[in-house]
C-alpha cells in the first residue's frame, strides 16, 4: 500500500493578509499551528496484506472468522486410472456357425446361435455398455455370402437388434447400446443359406474398442494411492514468519470429494505428514477410513482426529512448508477394507461410470484466525513530498485519534527514510493503540475509540523534521498482539474488523522575515 501524503508541514505562502514592508526587516515571526498529516485505515484483509498474504487464500467461515486456506486439487480416480475400475476386452470370434459339415445335397438353410463372451477379469456383471469407439466386422468366404448375423444384446437408437452381413462393418459408437446377457455374454444368431460350393469360414472381428459408459456391478477394485501435497502458500508463509508466538485453536484439513460415479468408494488416508514428518491419528495407525457415495462428501481431519488432541495446532509455526496426504481409493469396498463389522458395507449392485466421471478432490488446509497471536509485525511505507517553508521547528507533537475494532493491541513506530534508504526514527516511543475490550463480530463489537478527550500524543524529533527535504518516504512499522495474549486468551479475527486513525501534527516554531 503506497499513499502520497503531499504537502505535509506545508505552510501557506500568505501568512497574513497585510503587506510586509521594509519596516519589518529582520523580523522573526513565532508560529503555533496544527495540520492533518494523513489517515491510516486497515480492514482485516488489508492489515494481513501487509504481511504479503495473497487475498486469494483468505476466506471466512460460517461465523465470519477469517481463515487462511491453502489447497490443492487432485483426481483420486480420473483419466489416469479410470481403466482400473473396469477393464473389458472383446476377442475375435471364429466359432463354427454351421452345425455339421458341408452337404452334397446342395445349398441348405442354417440357424445357429453362438455364445460370445466378453473378457472381464473378476466378478463383474455388466448390464449396459456404450462405446466411445469400436467397430464390428463380419468376415466370411463366398459360401456364407447369404448368411446374416444378428445380436439381440446390441441395439441401435431405435431399439432394433444389430444385423450384419458378410463384408460389412458397423460403427458401434454410433448410437449402439450393448446389454450383455448373464455371464457378460452376447448371443450371435446366424441365419440364412449356406452354399456348399466352398469352405465355410467366418469371423466376427471387434476392433479399436473403448468403453464410454457402463452399468452393472464392477466388483472390488483397488485404485493406486494418490499423494497430495498442500504447499503452504507464500502469502500464508509470510504471515506465519511474521508472528513470534502463534497458537490456533481449530485448524483443520478438509478433503472435499466430488464423486460423479454411481458407485461406493472407500477412501483410506494412509498417512498424514507435515514437512515429511508424521502426524499420528487417533487410532494409532495413522489411517482413517471413509465410505463415499455419489455426490459431494467432506472429510475433516482436525485436532480431535489426532492422537495428541492438538496434532494440527502443533504443526503451525513459521517453519511449516507442506502438509501431505497419501490417499487410497477402493471401488466397492468390503467390510474388511473399511474395518467394519460384518454386514456393515452393503454392496451396491447398480454401478455406473463413464469416461467423464471423476472422484475429484480439493484438499484444503484451513487456519481460522482463532487463537493467540503474539508479536505480529508488519512494515508499510508512505511516499511523501515535503514542500518545506523556511520555518525552524522547536517542538512538534503527533496526535492520533480514531477507532480500533480489532481484538489486537497495535503499536506504531514511524521512521523517516531518505533517498539512500537510510531511516531515522521520528517517534521517541512507540504509539500504542489499545485493542477492543471484547471480542465479538464487527457489527456487535465495542471499538476502542481515541477521540477529542483521549488523543494519543507523542513528541516528534524536531531536528529530523527540519531536514524533511531529504526525506522520500515515511516508513511505518506495526506490531500487534492479541487481546490478553499474556493470559493465553483465545481471540477471533472477524470479517469487518477495522483500524481507522487520523494523524495530526502540531508544530511550534519560528520564521525569519527578511
Amino acid at each position: 500500500m503506497k499513499r502520497d501524503i503531499a504537502g505535509i508541514l506545508m505552510l501557506s505562502t500568505v501568512l497574513f493578509s497585510c503587506d510586509v514592508t521594509d519596516d519589518f526587516e529582520n523580523l522573526t515571526l513565532g508560529i503555533n499551528t496544527s495540520m492533518p498529516l494523513g489517515t491510516i485505515k486497515f480492514s482485516e484483509a488489508s492489515l494481513f496484506e501487509l504481511s504479503d498474504v495473497d487475498t486469494s487464500v483468505i476466506r471466512y467461515d460460517d461465523e465470519g472468522v477469517m481463515v487462511l486456506s491453502d489447497s490443492v486439487e487432485v483426481d483420486l480416480i480420473g483419466e489416469k486410472n479410470l481403466d482400473d475400475i473396469l477393464s473389458v476386452t472383446f476377442p475375435d470370434n471364429n466359432a463354427p456357425i454351421v452345425a455339421g459339415g458341408s452337404s452334397s445335397a446342395g445349398d441348405y438353410p442354417v440357424s445357429t446361435t453362438v455364445t460370445y463372451r466378453m473378457n472381464i477379469t473378476g466378478s463383474e456383471q455388466l448390464t449396459e455398455v456404450t462405446l466411445s469407439r469400436g467397430t464390428l466386422t463380419f468376415s466370411a468366404n463366398d459360401a456364407l455370402r447369404d448368411v446374416t448375423c444378428s445380436v439381440a444384446e446390441i441395439t441401435d437408437r431405435s431399439g432394433r437388434p444389430l444385423t450384419i452381413r458378410p463384408g460389412q462393418s458397423v460403427d458401434l459408437s454410433d448410437g449402439y447400446v450393448i446389454k450383455p446377457a448373464a455371464g457378460n455374454t452376447l448371443k450371435l444368431q446366424y441365419t440364412g443359406t449356406v452354399h456348399t460350393s466352398g469352405r465355410q469360414e467366418a469371423e466376427m472381428h471387434f476392433s479399436d474398442m473403448e468403453i464410454f459408459s457402463a452399468r452393472g456391478y464392477f466388483g472390488r477394485k483397488e485404485i493406486s494411492t494418490t499423494v497430495a501435497d498442500v504447499t503452504i502458500d507464500e502469502g500464508t508463509n509470510s504471515f506465519l514468519a511474521n508472528v513470534d508466538e502463534l497458537y490456533l485453536v481449530d485448524p483443520k484439513i478438509e478433503i472435499v470429494l466430488d464423486n460423479t460415479f454411481r458407485l461406493p468408494v472407500g477412501i483410506i488416508v494412509e498417512s498424514l505428514t507435515y514437512n515429511g514428518r508424521k502426524i499420528l491419528l487417533k487410532d494409532g495407525y495413522n489411517i482413517t477410513r471413509h465410505l463415499v457415495g455419489e455426490g459431494r462428501t467432506v472429510i475433516t481431519i482436525d485436532n480431535e482426529s489426532t492422537e495428541s488432541g492438538e496434532g494440527i495446532s502443533r504443526i503451525i509455526n513459521k517453519d511449516l512448508k507442506e502438509v501431505s496426504l497419501s490417499i487410497k481409493a477402493i471401488v466397492n469396498p468390503t467390510d474388511e477394507d473399511m474395518m467394519a463389522p460384518a454386514g456393515t458395507v452393503v454392496p451396491e449392485r447398480d454401478n455406473y461410470y463413464d469416461r467423464d466421471c471423476r472422484v475429484s478432490t480439493v484438499i484444503r488446509f484451513g487456519m481460522p484466525l482463532w487463537g493467540v497471536f503474539g508479536n505480529i509485525s508488519y512494515t508499510d511505507s508512505y511516499d511523501v513530498d515535503f514542500a518545506m517553508s523556511e520555518m525552524t521547528l522547536q517542538n512538534a507533537v503527533m496526535a492520533i485519534a480514531g477507532s480500533n475494532t480489532f481484538p489486537l493491541t497495535l503499536s506504531l513506530d514511524m521512521y523517516s527514510v531518505d533517498y539512500d534508504d537510510n531511516e531515522k526514527r521520528l517517534t521517541k516511543e512507540s504509539i500504542v493503540i489499545p485493542s477492543t475490550s471484547d471480542n465479538l463480530p464487527a457489527d456487535r463489537v465495542t471499538p476502542a475509540v481515541l477521540g477529542q478527550d483521549n488523543y494519543l500524543l507523542t513528541e516528534l524529533d524536531a531536528e529530523t523534521i527540519n531536514r524533511m527535504d531529504e526525506v522520500s518516504k515515511i516508513r511505518l512499522r506495526i506490531g500487534a498482539s492479541s487481546l490478553d495474549a499474556d493470559k493465553r486468551r483465545n481471540i477471533k479475527i472477524y470479517k469487518g474488523s477495522s483500524l481507522d486513525l487520523r494523524l495530526t501534527i502540531g508544530v511550534q516554531g519560528s520564521m525569519d522575515l527578511d
